[in-house]
C-alpha cells in the first residue's frame, strides 16, 4: 500500500507533464496511441516468452473497435486475427462446454455493458474480463493471448492506458490469475495499475524526445 501511495503522486505529475507536451504539440494523440499499442504488444509477447508474437497481438487488438463489448462477435474477430478458426467446438478441461461458449461470452458482454458497474474501477473491470475469458476458454488454442487482447480492449474502451508488462511480471501475474479465479480481482488490478504507470513513463519520454 505504501508503494502505491508513493506511485500515485508521481503518476499525477507525469500525467500533467504529458498534457503539457500534447498542448505544446511536442507529440500527437495519434503518435501516443501507436506507441502505446506497440509497447503493449511487445510487453505481452516478452511476458509470454514469444517476442515474435507482438505484431499478431497488435493486429488482434485493432480488429475490434474500442467501445464494442467482449461478446461472441468480438471474440470471433480476435480469433481470426490470432489465427484461430472461431469459437471452440470441442470440450476441454477447465473451459465452458462448447455449446455454452457463445452464451457465456454474451453474458460477459451484457455484464460489461450494464449500468450497475458505476462503482467498479476500470482496472477491476478489465481484470474481470481477463479472468472470465480464461475461465470460458472460447478458443481451441491460445486463450491466454485472447485474454490479454480482451483485457487491453476493455481498458481502451474505458479510456484507460494500456499496461506495459515486463518479463518480471510473469510470477505476479500467475498469482493474480489464481486470485481472480477466486473472484479476488485486487491483485490483478494492482498489477495493471503498476504496468499502466510504466506505459505513462514511456509516453512522457516519447513526448519529450520523439526520436527516443
Amino acid at each position: 500500500m505504501e508503494k502505491l501511495l508513493r506511485i500515485a503522486p508521481a503518476a499525477a505529475l507525469q500525467e500533467r507533464r504529458l498534457a503539457e507536451l500534447l498542448a505544446a504539440g511536442s507529440v500527437t494523440v495519434e503518435a501516443l496511441r501507436a506507441h502505446e499499442q506497440q509497447a503493449w504488444s511487445g510487453g505481452v509477447a516478452v511476458l509470454m516468452g514469444e517476442p515474435g508474437l507482438a505484431p499478431v497481438l497488435a493486429t488482434a487488438l485493432a480488429a475490434v473497435a474500442p467501445g464494442a463489448t467482449p461478446g461472441p462477435e468480438a471474440v470471433r474477430a480476435w480469433a481470426a486475427a490470432l489465427g484461430q478458426g472461431g469459437l471452440r467446438q470441442a470440450p476441454r478441461a477447465g473451459g465452458a462446454p462448447p455449446e455454452f461458449v457463445a452464451e457465456r461470452l454474451a453474458d460477459l458482454a451484457a455484464w460489461m455493458g450494464s449500468s450497475g458497474l458505476g462503482e467498479v474501477k476500470a482496472p477491476a473491470r478489465a481484470a474481470l474480463v481477463f479472468a472470465r475469458v480464461l475461465d470460458i476458454a472460447p478458443l481451441a488454442l491460445h486463450n491466454d493471448r485472447l485474454a490479454h487482447v480482451a483485457l487491453a480492449h476493455a481498458l481502451r474502451t474505458q479510456g484507460q492506458r494500456l499496461p506495459l508488462f515486463e518479463a518480471q511480471d510473469a510470477e505476479p501475474l500467475a498469482a493474480a490469475r489464481e486470485a481472480a479465479g477466486r473472484l479476488d480481482f485486487g491483485p490483478l488490478a494492482s498489477l495493471l495499475d503498476l504496468a499502466a504507470g510504466r506505459m505513462l513513463a514511456t509516453a512522457v519520454r516519447l513526448g519529450a524526445d520523439p526520436r527516443a
